[in-house]
């Protein structure tokens, strides 16, 4: 998983979360 996402996609955190 890549840590960055959150920053870049915060309404898709938790989904990106759930596949990592």
């Amino acid at each position: 998983m890549s840590p960055y996402y959150q920053f870049f996609l915060p309404e898709l955190r938790p989904i990106i979360q759930i596949d990592g």
